[in-house]
């Protein structure tokens, strides 16, 4: 029996040798590691979202207040002493040295005996003056202008990128920015005391010695209840200050493109252009100072506006970038919008934002 085993070996071998020495190559398992778990190799996304901080400098703000072309507010600049009464028509009139108020005979006749005056050189040639202070005059408030508005923006940007060639990704990219422009202009308007002067014609009437005080009924002098002349002096007595302020919250967004250059590893430098979609949300107020109606009382007038407004533009980009790993990098921008300006009024008074403006930007960005 041994030499039977002995002969089944010696057959056998050689044939298992043969084959052995005939199979094929054997591909070997890839690496699994230590837990014996197959990792493949990760594709690199085209997505990638940036975020940071940006300092915006936007162009200027300039005001029309608009008042000085509005016959409406014509009579709140310039407000003599009403005490005088008003040119064309009958009327009581009290002076500081005098009066010449409506008499018995004025009706039909225009003329009355109910007047008085305290002093003999208000007497000049054939006629008397009267003055009377206590009128108050403003100076229109003048167009103006606010220095560049600044601030901080936060901002975000959504990117997509496809290698164009070995060291050039060109893509796409939504980005926003939000903005928060304050601004307000004040102008110094000066303010004036008024002094009325009235001339009457006496007409021949010699005045009686003065003081001299008539009444209603007379008997006694006539002369004209209204005045032939009327002049007016202004004096410098103090300022008002006009007031503009001016709250926008702007929010911009953006769609372009974007061309990223390697130009040595882990380095990149970038340029970017779109189109700019602004949305302004602002809120205004005018403070004035304005005389009330039929007085001398100067006080601050308040006009209030509020509105929405959608403004288009364009930016132009150009970054600059380090990869600090496969999902992480930084960069720093410079980016300059030209956009429609904002243009709205409050009350009376026209305003103009500039919302073009350079942005000076640094932020990281996680490819995912």
């Amino acid at each position: 029996m041994n030499n039977s085993l002995s002969l089944l070996l010696a057959l056998t071998v050689p044939s298992i040798a043969g084959e052995s020495s005939t199979a094929k190559e054997v591909i070997p398992f890839p690496d699994t590691g230590a837990k014996g778990i197959i990792t493949p190799t990760k594709a690199e996304s085209p997505w990638s979202i940036r975020s940071g901080i940006s300092w915006r400098s936007l162009g200027k703000t300039s005001i029309d207040p608009g008042f000085r072309s509005s016959a409406t507010f014509a009579s709140s600049f310039f407000s003599p002493n009403p005490a005088s009464g008003p040119l064309g028509q009958n009327s009581n009139r009290t002076y500081d040295n005098g009066f010449v108020n409506l008499g018995a005979a004025t009706p039909g006749t225009g003329l009355t005996t109910n007047w008085g005056y305290s002093d003999e050189n208000q007497l000049i040639g054939d006629t008397i003056q009267y003055t009377l202070g206590g009128g108050v005059a403003l100076d229109f408030p003048t167009s103006g202008q606010a220095g560049d508005d600044t601030g901080i923006s936060p901002y975000v940007e959504l990117v997509y990128l496809r290698p164009y060639r070995k060291d050039l990704d060109l893509g796409f990219v939504a980005n926003f920015f939000y903005t928060g422009l304050d601004s307000n202009i004040r102008n110094q308007m000066n303010q004036y005391s008024v002094t009325t002067t009235d001339r009457f014609a006496l007409g021949g009437v010699v005045a009686p010695l003065a003081p001299y005080t008539g009444n209603f009924s007379g008997p006694g002098p006539l002369i004209p209840n209204q005045p032939g002349d009327r002049s007016q002096i202004q004096a410098l007595n103090g300022s008002q200050t006009f007031l503009f302020e001016n709250e926008t919250r702007l929010f911009s967004f953006g769609f372009g493109t974007e061309l990223l250059w390697h130009p040595a590893e882990r380095c990149h430098l970038s340029l970017g252009s779109g189109i700019v979609v602004n949305i302004a949300d602002w809120e205004s107020q005018t403070s004035v100072p304005m005389i009330a109606a039929n007085t001398t009382t100067v006080s601050n007038s308040v006009f209030r506006n509020s509105e929405t407004d959608v403004l288009l533009g364009l930016y132009l980009k150009l970054g600059a970038g380090y990869e600090i790993n496969e999902n992480w990098n930084i960069e720093g921008f410079f980016r300059y919008d030209w956009s429609e300006d904002l243009e709205a009024k409050v009350g009376p008074t026209s305003f103009e934002v500039d919302l073009s403006g350079w942005t000076l930007g640094f932020g990281a960005g996680y490819s995912f």
